[in-house]
Formats: C-alpha cells, sequence, structure tokens
C-alpha cells in the first residue's frame, strides 16, 4: 500500500466525470492505497520538513454530490509519503 498525497483543488468542486486528478485518486483508493488531500494555503515548513494540513479520503465513489467522504484533518510530513502528485488546475496564481 502506497501513502499518497494530492495537492488539487477542492475535491469536493471537482467533475468526478472528467477531472484526471479525481480519476487517478479513485483508481488509487480502489487499489487500497492511502490518499490524502492538501491546498497550497496548508503547507507549511517546520524546522526543515515539509508539513501540510491534510484531510485523508476514507471514501471514494463516483456519485455526483457524495463522492467523497474525509476523516478528521491532521498534520501531515510529506517526508513519509511516498507519492506527492500536484495536480491543480490553472489559472495558476502566487499560492500556487
Amino acid at each position: 500500500m502506497l501513502k499518497i498525497a494530492i495537492l488539487m483543488d477542492p475535491m469536493e468542486a471537482v467533475g468526478i466525470g472528467g477531472d484526471t486528478t479525481f480519476d487517478l485518486a479513485i483508481t488509487a483508493h480502489h487499489r487500497d492505497h492511502e490518499i490524502w488531500v492538501f491546498q497550497p494555503l496548508h503547507l507549511r515548513l517546520d524546522n526543515g520538513r515539509v508539513m501540510a494540513r491534510a484531510r485523508k479520503v476514507k471514501q471514494l465513489q463516483r456519485v455526483e454530490g457524495d463522492h467523497v467522504d474525509w476523516a478528521e484533518e491532521s498534520v501531515l510530513d510529506l517526508g513519509d509519503v511516498d507519492v506527492v502528485l500536484i495536480r491543480q488546475d490553472p489559472p495558476y496564481d502566487m499560492g500556487y
């Protein structure tokens, strides 16, 4: 099992029928990988470690409006994950 962190647009707002980041996340979730999601503004550097306030995905499904269920938000050390995906849609801004 991999621990995957995804920097992406808010999961609640994605179009589940055509968003490739959602496709990657749901495929990984169905293969029993651990999925975490965070936003650029939730990143920080803490004593040389890159940290993010992130939410762990409990459930992903292709049901519009009910496609994600979350565990509680927590602080994630990105050095402890296997994969970090940066998948934010344009337009990019300085926060990105």
